[in-house]
Formats: C-alpha cells, structure tokens, sequence
C-alpha cells in the first residue's frame, strides 16, 4: 500500500489533533473512575469485535478461533522447542535480522 504525501498544512493540523489527543488521554490516566470507565468500554469493544469477526470467518466458510487463545507456539513467539528424538524444525523460522517493522 503506497502512502499518499502530507501537505504541510494537513501535517500541521493531524500534529495539533494527536496533541489534543494526548492532553485527552492523560487527561483520563490521571482520573481513576474515568480510566476505569474506558478500560471497561475497551473490553466490550474487543467482545464486540471478536463477535463480528467469527461472524465474518463463519462467512467466509473459515473456522471460527477457539476461545482460549495458544500461547507458546513457535509462530508467536519464534522460539522453538528443544531438539529431541524425532524433533523437525518450525514451519517459519525467520532469520536473525528479520525486521517486522521495516517499511515495504
């Protein structure tokens, strides 16, 4: 996906609203109730969220997730299991200057 330049003036005003945006947040960090209220609308928005994406899923004739997430596995974390009897590598490995952050 190729980004379209900024003008100047756009690039002024996006600056001016992320500072608004950042007053705001602490804003909320320094109120514990009002913190509390956002970190409980976040968790309804991600329930929200999971629930149109296994609709979604189920459209696209995919199998919805499980509800426990997996953790451990070599693709999320990149670290293997040791070598045993019978052991084969993972199925991604990525090389040791992978950069996922890089720009395509």
């Amino acid at each position: 996906m190729t980004e379209v330049p900024m003008t100047a003036d756009e690039a002024k005003w996006r600056a001016r609203d992320d500072a608004h945006a950042l007053a705001q947040a602490e804003e909320i960090k320094a109120d514990p109730k009002r913190l509390d209220a956002a970190k409980g609308a976040a968790r309804q928005m991600v329930e929200e969220e999971t629930e149109r994406l296994v609709g979604l899923k189920k459209a696209a004739g995919r199998p919805a997730p499980s509800s426990t997430p997996q953790r451990g596995n070599q693709r999320t974390t990149g670290i293997s299991a040791p070598a045993g009897k019978g052991a084969k590598p993972g199925p991604r490995t990525q090389p040791s200057n992978f950069n996922v952050f890089r720009k395509i």
